[in-house]
């Protein structure tokens, strides 16, 4: 994501975690290729569970998905597959939904390190965790598209988390927000303020404030989020109804 003062990853020398930020890195790093390949490696850390859950949604068994989208990725450092990507053209989510639908629809085979694990990976795939997940999404019966929008939603509320998280223990407030997180929830009420301000040794209004100030600054994080994958600011609304209408699929 961009930069932001609150951030701990800054000033650490972390890539910017911009997602079309990472998008121009990771395709025009002739000058620095340790930060394209830094680059290319975060932008595939936020994409291949969803690309694993589309994989398996498509009919490909656990360890041909996981050697799908290791072939995907790799694809995409050694075959320049990113150099068409233009932020104008669109969203993110959908250049890569469609470019792994043609991978798989065309079986793409690189011609060398033919063999599972012959190549270098552009990133630790633990195929155990997109595995349980997958099998938890299943019984929804969504087609792959659907699904890897579902997973990708979720991938999205899983950053967004973790980054407020972060925030809150910059701030020395990392008790606050253990206690505080679960009224970020789908249809979390104020039944819980008063034990949470008993644990916090706060008055139930003054929990109340904090979870208002908590849910504001949780918004604001994930429309930043969202924006950095959506060729437009003015796209960031219908691509967050996008995101909580897949969540609820």
């Amino acid at each position: 994501m961009g930069s932001d003062a609150n951030d701990p990853a800054e000033g650490r020398g972390f890539f910017p975690q911009t997602r079309w930020t990472l998008v121009s890195a990771a395709r025009d790093g002739g000058a620095d290729p340790d930060a394209a390949r830094r680059a290319l490696g975060e932008l595939c850390e936020a994409y291949w569970r969803p690309l694993y859950a589309f994989a398996r949604a498509a009919g490909k068994g656990a360890t041909e998905a996981e050697d799908s989208v290791q072939s995907f990725l790799l694809r995409l450092i050694s075959k320049d597959s990113l150099a068409g990507i233009d932020r104008a053209k669109g969203k993110l989510r959908s250049f890569l939904a469609a470019s792994f639908k043609k991978h798989l629809a065309s079986e793409w085979r690189r011609e060398t390190a033919q063999k599972r694990g012959g190549a270098e990976s552009p990133l630790s795939i633990d195929a155990g965790l997109a595995e349980e997940q997958f099998q938890i999404d299943a019984g929804r019966g969504l087609d792959p598209e659907a699904l890897f929008d579902r997973r990708w939603a979720l991938t999205v509320l899983d950053r967004v988390l973790a980054k407020l998280g972060a925030a809150f223990e910059a701030r020395g407030q990392g008790e606050r927000f253990a206690v505080l997180k679960d009224f970020l929830e789908p249809g979390a009420g104020e039944q819980g303020y008063a034990a949470a301000g008993a644990t916090l040794n706060l008055a139930e209004n003054a929990v109340q404030q904090a979870v208002f100030r908590m849910r504001r600054e949780y918004r604001k994080l994930l429309e930043a989020e969202i924006a950095e994958t959506v060729a437009d600011p003015s796209g960031v609304e219908a691509e967050l109804r996008h995101l909580i209408a897949a969540v609820a699929a």
